[in-house]
């Protein structure tokens, strides 16, 4: 993960979080982090997706 990635003072409101181990979680609900990738570019189901901005708290 690179620094373009760190907190930003605003949440994206359209993209919700339910990881409440990840640093860019605010308050179990919204995402922090300045941009968010999610991948990979196979993925036929939700199940298949993986958020590679997630970092652990």
């Amino acid at each position: 993960m690179n620094k373009e990635q760190n907190s930003h003072p605003d949440h994206m409101p359209n993209v919700k979080c339910e990881v409440v181990n990840c640093m860019y979680n605010e308050n179990r609900s919204h995402c922090m982090a300045k941009e968010v990738k999610i991948g990979p570019t196979f993925a036929a189901m939700t199940g298949d997706t993986i958020c590679s901005t997630f970092k652990p708290k």
